[in-house]
């Protein structure tokens, strides 16, 4: 489950859980998160701060991208 929060002063925070139980499961979930990274740095947004949050199944990725205004 992938969701993004809109804020103002171009702030974008991406959050991805992935599984810790089914290797390609968690795989896939891996590869999703670093293309939506991606699709991110091809609109011109730096990431600057990811944190993980264990859980029991899962693991919780919070990235903080930002972007220059101009």
């Amino acid at each position: 489950m992938n969701t993004t929060t809109h804020t103002p002063n171009h702030i974008e925070i991406v959050q991805s859980m992935v599984t810790t139980h089914a290797a390609y499961v968690q795989s896939r979930q891996v590869a999703d998160r670093a293309r939506e990274l991606a699709s991110y740095a091809r609109l011109g947004y730096v990431l600057m701060n990811t944190t993980s949050v264990p859980g029991d199944d899962h693991v919780l990725f919070i990235d903080t991208l930002t972007r220059q205004t101009s």
